[in-house]
């Protein structure tokens, strides 16, 4: 999976030069956030993925929590933000929402390996410098950052 990884990216960095992708905070009742665990990289990441062809930003952010993680948001979806994030040579812009209604049961996949609930101030010590950021930022511990 790393290896497939490594070269979508080099092909994105090659032929899609500027990307848009989208991620969800979200929260359970008790306040906790969900974080996930990829299979091809690193680290705890706040949920999402990519924005498809003819595809509202709230639209993508559904579907892709609904494909990754058979969750289904309900509800208001308020967009936090769109973030900078020149990752892996390209130009990629993240547009994170925040959602704090949702049914299903959370199930992991090929490309989700782990998935959990946790205090957002108690997350992982594996858990990415950015999604900290978020995280500190929608909690009102942190500076707003227009960078990923």
């Amino acid at each position: 999976m790393r290896l497939l990884h490594l070269a979508h990216a080099r092909w994105t960095k090659l032929r899609r030069p500027v990307t848009l992708g989208v991620k969800a905070a979200i929260y359970d009742q008790a306040g906790r956030v969900l974080l996930v665990k990829h299979s091809y990289t690193d680290g705890w990441h706040l949920p999402g993925g990519g924005v498809g062809r003819d595809e509202r930003l709230s639209d993508a952010v559904r579907r892709e929590i609904r494909e990754e993680l058979g969750l289904t948001l309900t509800g208001e979806l308020p967009m936090v933000g769109i973030y900078f994030a020149p990752h892996q040579g390209k130009s990629d812009h993240i547009a994170l929402f925040r959602a704090t209604t949702f049914e299903g049961e959370i199930v992991t996949n090929w490309e989700i390996a782990k998935a959990a609930f946790f205090h957002p101030r108690d997350v992982p010590e594996d858990t990415t410098a950015a999604t900290r950021r978020r995280l500190a930022e929608l909690g009102g511990t942190g500076p707003f950052t227009e960078r990923w």
